[in-house]
């Protein structure tokens, strides 16, 4: 009673302190908050996955290294789908000359047509023949002459052997290498799939220079030169859509801006309705709310100043604060109403509530805060600042409700006084709220069996969890409307029409010498790989791209000699192949290319922004080990991160947004168990440090270890899993774990372990309500497009389902089979 005393008078002190300078406080508080507001204003949304590692992390160097060489690593596609070839025809090249005065202004270069390339190989396709194969069609050739002559002179081929020859196609370009083979497989050579009923556009932007901003206004140009052609009349069925890496990017900020609008009205509708249900009280509402958006406009001010930026990941944590936040306001004026209903006068029922609740809400926030702190122990920025805004954010929420909050509500209710502070729903909900309190003290026994029975099937969850806890199909993480109607629908349909992977992974090198031993490096590394591990398809460099300068270069040149005489023999105008003997005589080149050979659409892809060309690399993965897949993700980048070229002893290492993915999912598997152990640990111990007792901090301890065993195993009933967003909602739970039992703890302690009915139909009620708010917090989230952030969403609501039950179910069973409740 002393100790309650003491905080009752500390309280009264306090409460005078703040009334007596309320004049400079609101005066303060307000200018402060305007502040941050026009502070708040200018942070920026940043999307890209780089945003979250660290800036010195490798892979992140590595990419800006890239950017800064070639001016952007990104892809912009322009699918064109029609029914009617002719129709997509014209519609690209008329689109075509549109983009022409782009390039070198907002693009690198763009592509739609390899005539040039297609040229190229039927000029010197046969020096990507190897010996075997250019004697193999040499007698393909001899054999066809005979045949000609054969026809000529009348000996009669059957009717059988006439059809078999009709058939035979007298193309060495057919076996040529596969690097130029794709550019021989589109129709009348433009980047085309289905004979031509898909085209596409392929523009590299110049990505560096021109930012977020310039891609977005890039493609509202071309959007617009789209437009102005208008698709419709070329063919009625003709659709043109954007797709590739930028216009992801800018899909994917436009869906969670549009989804941060989305959850924030749809946050304040829902907390507006369940506080005034509970409280029944307009005055009541414009108090938490208001006084919660001071507290998050100081927030977010803070933040633009330190961090300056908003990623994927803390985006959202505005609905995080303000479903949390609101928390300590509600139990403060939970308790404020219940006293004035005993008709205890408004000054001393604020100072009454002050002191007790402030150590109860003190230790929620701090052990929230401390859950929020293990999130700096990570390599992962975003993580890292998610961890610093949930710190700032619940502290100056608290600091808002025993501050503004009280010295609001008495100023308010010195103008204009409450007459009635009763809610006419109480009387439906309070009563059963009794019985069933009384009742989990009357029969604990019965109900601890319960529990016991639901931690044990919980075990079962448990365990089908920890067998496979980490989620590697990226399909579950990416934004679930662009894959069935936005970007990445659009790049699905449009991918046939490309032979590797639109986005290989990108190396920079330093040499010519580097260049000259890359692939055959890369080739040597991906025979070494197991098959289960070899993700690597195919490599490209400039010189990759020349014929191989082979031991037999010399007899494959006299075997050219020859193929080229047989061609000119006069029987071939007789043969059903003259079209095609005629076609690679008269094209066919004897000495090999150079690079100054080389058409420029294969040449410019290897050059950079200051005009040197030869010193990049491409590598390919494997289309039947889509990168979607975690595990080839991991297996495809570990290959790559340390490439050795032993001519010119040194190692180089590719990049690319799948390293981005790839570092994003090993930093998952590393730091979530440390975060983890963190929070846990550093909640339990400030539990027994702040709870006033031993083994008040050991009971608090009990209730989370019960409340995150529930949740585990129904996380494993639900498969869902961990990926590098939604493993968050762990440690999360670990502070409100002890924050909902502790609010209940310390006021059973209060009333002397009497009457839990009343407990829980006061306290008990504003700390459902508590819980309430925050659900609806993570609940609003549940309709975003992101699907990593729903995981979130859907884990950390379950886990306040199983804080809530361990608070007011598992704690008042526990303490009456302590002995606690009469």
């Amino acid at each position: 009673m002393l100790f309650k005393n003491s905080k009752i008078r500390s309280a009264k002190v306090y409460f005078d302190w703040l009334y007596r300078h309320r004049i400079a406080l609101n005066l303060f508080i307000f200018i402060i908050t305007a502040l941050s507001v026009w502070v708040a204003t200018g942070l920026q949304l940043r999307t890209d996955f780089a945003e979250l590692l660290p800036e010195k992390l490798s892979s992140v160097v590595s990419l800006k290294k890239a950017g800064e060489r070639i001016g952007g690593t990104g892809l912009l596609l322009v699918g064109i789908e029609g029914p009617e070839y002719e129709s997509n025809r014209k519609f690209t090249e008329a689109l075509a000359t549109k983009l022409q005065p782009l390039v070198g202004k907002s693009l690198r270069f763009f592509e739609y047509r390899y005539q040039d390339v297609q040229d190229f190989i039927h000029k010197y396709g046969l020096h990507y023949l190897g010996l075997e194969e250019l004697k193999k069609f040499e007698a393909e050739i001899e054999d066809e002459i005979a045949t000609a002559k054969d026809s000529a002179i009348g000996l009669g081929l059957d009717e059988g052997d006439k059809n078999e020859s009709s058939e035979k196609k007298l193309s060495p370009i057919e076996r040529v290498d596969p690097r130029l083979q794709m550019f021989l497989k589109y129709r009348d050579a433009y980047l085309s799939a289905d004979e031509g009923k898909i085209m596409v556009l392929s523009l590299r932007p110049l990505g560096s220079s021109l930012g977020f901003s310039g891609s977005v206004e890039l493609t509202k140009q071309i959007q617009n030169m789209i437009d102005e052609l208008d698709p419709k009349s070329f063919h009625p069925e003709m659709k043109v859509n954007l797709a590739g890496s930028v216009q992801s990017a800018i899909y994917e900020f436009n869906t969670i801006r549009s989804d941060i609008i989305d959850t924030a009205l749809l946050l304040v509708a829902l907390i507006l309705s369940v506080v005034f249900l509970f409280f029944w009280s307009f005055r009541t509402i414009a108090l938490l709310i208001v006084n919660l958006m001071f507290a998050v406009a100081w927030t977010f001010g803070i933040t633009k100043l330190h961090i300056g930026y908003l990623n994927t990941q803390t985006a959202f944590l505005g609905s995080l604060v303000v479903g949390t936040g609101i928390n300590y306001g509600v139990i403060l004026i939970s308790r404020y109403l219940e006293l004035r209903k005993e008709k205890v006068s408004a000054r001393e029922a604020i100072e009454q509530s002050i002191g007790a609740t402030c150590t109860a809400t003190l230790i929620a926030s701090i052990t929230t805060v401390v859950a929020f702190l293990s999130l700096l122990f990570a390599d992962n920025k975003g993580l890292s600042q998610f961890g610093f805004i949930g710190c700032l954010g619940i502290a100056l929420c608290w600091i808002a409700a025993y501050s503004l909050l009280p010295l609001w509500l008495y100023q308010l209710e010195l103008r204009w006084p409450v007459k009635n502070y009763a809610n006419p729903l109480e009387k439906y909900f309070s009563k059963s709220v009794r019985a069933f309190g009384n009742y989990l003290t009357k029969h604990p026994q019965f109900i601890a069996s319960l529990l016991i029975l639901a931690s044990l099937i919980a075990g079962i969850g448990f365990f089908r969890l920890i067998k496979d806890p980490i989620e590697y199909n990226f399909d579950n993480l990416r934004n679930k409307v662009a894959l069935t109607e936005g970007t990445e629908a659009v790049e699905r349909r449009i991918h046939k029409v490309f032979s590797s992977s639109m986005t290989p992974s990108v190396v920079m090198l330093d040499s010519l010498e580097q260049a000259e031993e890359f692939c055959p490096a890369i080739t040597k590394l991906s025979a070494s790989l197991s098959p289960e591990k070899n993700v690597i398809k195919s490599c490209a460099s400039l010189y990759d791209l020349l014929p191989k300068n082979t031991p037999d270069l010399k007899d494959r040149q006299t075997e050219m000699l020859k193929v080229k005489k047989l061609l000119s023999d006069p029987a071939l105008k007789h043969s059903e192949q003259k079209e095609m003997a005629k076609n690679i005589r008269e094209n066919m080149k004897l000495d090999p290319p150079q690079i100054k050979e080389l058409p420029p659409q294969l040449a410019r892809r290897f050059s950079e922004k200051d005009g040197r060309t030869g010193y990049i690399a491409f590598v390919n993965p494997d289309s039947d080990k889509p990168l979607n897949d975690g595990i080839n993700l991991l297996n495809y980048t570990a290959s790559l991160q340390r490439i050795e070229l032993p001519k010119t002893k040194t190692v180089v290492q590719a990049s690319g947004e799948s390293f981005i993915l790839a570092d994003l999912l090993r930093g998952l598997k590393r730091d979530a168990p440390v975060i983890s152990a963190i929070a846990f640990l550093g909640v339990i111990i400030t539990a027994i440090f702040l709870a006033g007792s031993l083994g008040s901090g050991i009971m608090m301890g009990f209730l989370l270890c019960v409340a995150t065993w529930w949740m585990l195993g129904i996380q494993g009933f639900m498969d869902l899993k961990y990926n590098f967003f939604n493993f968050i909602a762990l440690p999360l739970t670990f502070g409100i774990g002890v924050d909902y039992p502790i609010n209940v703890f310390l006021r059973c302690r209060q009333d002397n372990y009497k009457n839990f009915g009343k407990i829980l139909s006061t306290s008990g009620a504003a700390v459902f309500l508590c819980s309430l708010t925050t659900i609806i917090g993570y609940y609003t989230l549940l309709g975003a497009s992101n699907q990593a952030l729903v995981s979130f969403a859907t884990l950390a609501i379950i886990g306040e389902f199983t804080c809530l039950a361990s608070a007011l179910i598992l704690l008042p069973v526990t303490l009456r089979l302590m002995g606690k409740f009469k």
